[in-house]
């Protein structure tokens, strides 16, 4: 008996270990089979794409701009819209006296605006005369105008084309009835009658934008030497609080500017590595993202340095952007360069035996080298050239971008 219970122990010992190496094996092949499908190679297509090389700044708009101040205590009344150039010797403002509460200020200042959308020199009696066209032909080719001039960036002809539309719509009145444009002009008159004279008008000797945005900074940069335009003096710049418009004109302040928009700056202080990708005459892209994505050409005028190190860059810029002289302190993108090809994960990326830069890519299930002239590397995809031959990278191959086992030629 005892002899049958120790073989049957020896015979339980044996299958369970049996069981155990079974189990062991198993779970071998079943890491296998994970390892091989699980952890199979992830891939990018190749599609086409660009990248900017950008640096983000935040820095100041510097315009020559001519101050006019008021010649008299009252309230500033403008004869030209915000933004409008005026020429030499123009008559662009009033100083009224006698307007005691903040009401009637507005309302004044509010007809005067609504006055000037029709333009100068014109009577009521214009808005009377016989039509030619419907005003929904008239509408519609302002409203295309507009739209095309948009498109040119050309703004003064937007200005005068929306000018345009107002009259449009206000000449389609009946014959009884009184246009907005001679409601304007006599609720106009009503208002200055009963107001003191106005006691100075306001002449700009110089020609250029009209802009009633005073914000303290009209006269704080050099604009005749950029290379005083340093670390310090931007450092100084960030303690001042932009002032907010008043409609109290007071006598000898600013009350309103003349300033050019043929030509204006952007500062802005860099760190060093993004200094040394900058060089004198070097042109870039300037792009105002909170006004618009246009990308404005520029061109780099001073690296003024300060002895601690510093680097504040100045770009000058000639073309106009509609908004930018409302602007002072502003966030920018400084785009050095825009690069277009084949957009890939940066991880993509990968050196062969013979060290040569190129790419995996799945073809018919084999993996494939593919040699690759990288364009552009930034932090997280790259920019290749695009191959026309199946010997590079073509539009559209299925790119590996991680996986284990990287050999050309082998078969998945």
């Amino acid at each position: 008996m005892k002899i049958k219970h120790a073989k049957r122990k020896k015979h339980n010992r044996n299958a369970t270990l049996k069981v155990v190496i079974s189990a062991v094996f198993v779970i071998l092949i079943l890491h296998f089979v994970f390892f091989v499908y699980s952890d199979g190679p992830k891939t990018s297509v190749a599609r086409a794409g660009s990248i900017e090389n950008v640096i983000s700044t935040s820095g100041y708009v510097i315009r020559e701009e001519y101050v006019l101040n008021s010649p008299a205590d009252g309230t500033l009344s403008c004869l030209v819209g915000e933004g409008e150039r005026v020429s030499k010797n123009s008559i662009v403002a009033g100083i009224y006296t006698g307007i005691e509460d903040e009401e009637t200020q507005l309302k004044l200042n509010s007809i005067n605006e609504r006055l000037l959308a029709y333009g100068e020199g014109i009577s009521s009696e214009q808005y009377k005369a016989d039509e030619t066209f419907s005003v929904e032909y008239q509408t519609r080719t302002t409203i295309n105008n507009i739209v095309a001039a948009t498109q040119k960036t050309d703004m003064e002809r937007v200005l005068e084309e929306k000018q345009q539309l107002v009259r449009v719509l206000d000449r389609y009145k009946s014959s009884d009835e009184e246009t907005t444009y001679a409601s304007l002009v006599r609720e106009k008159q009503e208002i200055e009658s009963s107001l003191n004279a106005v006691s100075s008008q306001i002449t700009t000797p110089v020609s250029g934008v009209f802009s009633t945005q005073i914000d303290g900074f009209e006269s704080f940069f050099d604009t005749t030497d950029i290379s005083k335009i340093t670390a310090d003096i931007l450092d100084k710049a960030d303690k001042i609080s932009i002032k907010k418009n008043n409609s109290k004109a007071i006598q000898d302040k600013p009350v309103a500017k003349i300033f050019d928009n043929f030509e204006w700056y952007y500062a802005a202080q860099l760190d060093a590595n993004q200094a040394m990708d900058l060089r004198i005459n070097s042109t870039v892209k300037i792009r105002f993202s909170d006004i618009s994505n246009d990308l404005l050409p520029a061109t780099v005028c001073a690296l003024n340095k300060t002895a601690d190190g510093r680097t504040v860059m100045v770009i000058s810029c000639n073309r106009y952007e509609d908004m930018i002289y409302r602007l002072r302190r502003a966030e920018t993108e400084i785009v050095l360069g825009t690069y277009s090809g084949l957009k890939l994960p940066k991880a993509a990326i990968h050196m062969d035996e013979e060290n040569r830069t190129g790419v995996y890519v799945l073809r018919d299930g084999v993996m494939l080298f593919k040699q690759v002239e990288v364009l552009y590397a930034g932090d997280t995809s790259i920019i290749i050239k695009e191959s026309t031959s199946s010997s590079g990278v073509m539009l559209y191959d299925e790119v590996i971008v991680s996986g284990r086992n990287l050999q050309d030629g082998r078969r998945l």
